[in-house]
């Protein structure tokens, strides 16, 4: 009461014409209860409220003669009270769209108007099996009745989100607790009979890859005509909770996790792991087949670049990480105020999320945090609380037996188009070792050919030289470095007389120089010819060029 008291000394009242007091807003005046089990040391925590309500009342302006700051007043409280008349009569028409956000009492009245979402406070004290009581198990319920459904861990980097999902051996997380009653289900339930099968994918840096195929990465999203997404990734088989729990270690061995300064083994990408369930009566060959999937996600969390001083790659899957967390906030925004058009496709997570975020799911946010983020500790629960006003679509997904044969040979057609795309890899690596064995044969060809010129002697290796015409000379034998660039001896020079008694004079010394300089120009010819078709020895020829005119 003291309380109350307290408010109503500074609460909004004035003198009108109709009431001398008369309350100028409206006020709630809330109680909060929080319950457990006394004992249950570290049992789940309930939490409840009441809101008391005193709205203020509608006015017409003939009546209250109204003016000024009066007249505002009551302008303001008229439209909130007729926003409350709308959102009243959409709810009682059972329209999908509800306007709670045209004012700021509608919005704050959601919850107690129409709004079924449910919060559930848990402390660090309590187990994940707490969590999974408390919140999860009715969900997986859903489930394994035909409903799709979707789990997922959102929070700052380091507050316990994969430790939620993943749990570890003390401490089971929800992924094997789901599978533990999954199975529990399938066993209880003799006269029906079950397929279960299972995904891992993980969204890094905008790329989707397949955690259970190595080989099957960058995989491309498609639709069906009913606009669910489609991935043509692997889907193994499963029967017991053993198996499920060997495929989701294989996967986590290649998930992209890394230190940073906040975590030791942050997660680098977003992961989804999603078990598909289908299920008919044992009894009836060709009765309808119940077919739904649950998601459990870790979403990567979020990070700050002056927390985390990263850089390189480190600082592109940060900034990656944040973009498509930002974008999956605006999704969320979009769908609490109405809007027409959904950004989904403004990222690869909300694209995946689309039917669980105002689709055929139902969905479960479980909003971790830690003190050591005190910002993010306060915007984690508002985002968790701004999407309790998004409205799901769902329902049970039923396939005849018409669907189902179509269903079975849809699915064993993305099957052979990922074999064959396996193959095509297999065939490509292949003809690449050929192609390189070819090449390979080829080069120990020329070795060996090289190697047995080298063998034979220098002459077979060298291009034989022509020999030349006769030029003028000095006298008698030429050295052995002219020799082998092709000067010829000239015997008997200078000529003796003939008998023809014409008289011969030798040779002037101008002219040896000018049959030198052509002897020189005919030589530098051929080294040029000698270059082009043989290019590597062009050292060699040079130094014995050289020589030979020195």
């Amino acid at each position: 009461m003291e309380n109350m008291m307290q408010g109503n000394k500074i609460r909004r009242v004035a003198a009108t014409r109709m009431n001398e007091r008369s309350s100028r807003s409206h006020t709630i005046f809330r109680i909060i209860l929080e319950s457990k089990d006394a004992n249950q040391k570290d049992g789940p925590v309930h939490i409840s409220y009441l809101n008391l309500m005193d709205l203020a009342g509608s006015e017409r302006v003939s009546l209250t003669k109204a003016a000024g700051e009066r007249l505002k007043e009551g302008a303001n409280i008229n439209k909130s009270l007729s926003v409350l008349g709308n959102v009243i009569r959409q709810l009682s028409e059972g329209k999908e769209f509800i306007s709670y956000r045209d004012s700021k009492l509608t919005r704050l009245l959601s919850q107690a108007l129409g709004g079924n979402a449910k919060s559930l406070i848990i402390g660090n004290e309590c187990t994940n099996s707490d969590v999974y009581g408390s919140v999860v198990k009715p969900l997986v319920d859903s489930f394994m009745e035909g409903f799709n459904a979707t789990i997922f861990a959102y929070g700052q980097t380091s507050s316990g989100k994969t430790h939620t999902i993943l749990g570890n051996k003390t401490d089971p997380g929800l992924f094997q607790l789901v599978s533990n009653q999954l199975f529990q289900h399938v066993a209880d339930q003799v006269d029906k009979r079950y397929l279960i099968r299972c995904s891992y994918i993980e969204i890094y840096n905008e790329k989707i890859n397949d955690l259970l195929d190595k080989s099957n990465q960058g995989l491309t999203i498609r639709e069906d005509i009913k606009g669910n997404v489609l991935l043509d990734a692997r889907e193994a088989v499963v029967d017991n909770v053993d198996k499920v729990m060997e495929n989701m270690m294989q996967g986590n061995k290649i998930r992209r996790v890394a230190a940073t300064r906040m975590n030791e083994r942050s997660s680098r990408s977003h992961t989804i792991f999603r078990i598909i369930l289908e299920s008919k009566d044992a009894n009836q060959k060709d009765g309808p087949v119940h077919i739904s999937y649950l998601n459990l996600m870790d979403l990567a969390g979020s990070e700050r670049v002056s927390l985390t001083k990263a850089a390189g790659e480190r600082l592109k899957e940060g900034a990656n990480i944040n973009k498509s967390l930002s974008v999956l906030g605006n999704v969320i925004r979009q769908l609490s105020e109405g809007k027409e058009f959904i950004s989904y496709r403004d990222s690869k997570l909300t694209r995946l999320l689309s039917q669980a975020l105002g689709g055929n799911a139902k969905s479960l946010i479980i909003g971790n945090v830690t003190l050591a983020a005190e910002e993010e500790t306060r915007s984690t629960p508002e985002f968790a609380q701004s999407t309790k006003t998004v409205k799901n679509k769902t329902k049970v997904n039923i396939l005849s037996a018409t669907e189902e044969t179509l269903q079975g040979y849809q699915n064993l057609t993305r099957d052979l188009e990922t074999r064959l795309k396996k193959q095509a890899i297999k065939l490509k690596e292949m003809d690449k070792s050929k192609q390189e064995y070819l090449l390979e044969i080829e080069r120990l060809k020329t070795e060996v050919s090289i190697v047995g010129r080298f063998q034979m002697g220098a002459s077979a290796s060298t291009p034989k030289k022509t020999l030349r015409r006769h030029t003028f000379g000095h006298y008698g034998n030429v050295s052995p470095k002219k020799a082998s660039l092709g000067y010829m001896p000239l015997k008997n020079y200078p000529p003796k007389e003939e008998s023809s008694g014409r008289e011969m004079r030798p040779i002037q010394e101008e002219t040896y120089e000018e049959a030198l300089a052509e002897a020189e120009s005919v030589i530098a010819e051929d080294v040029q010819v000698y270059l082009k078709d043989n290019s590597k020895n062009w050292k060699n020829l040079s130094m014995s060029l050289e020589n030979s005119l020195n």
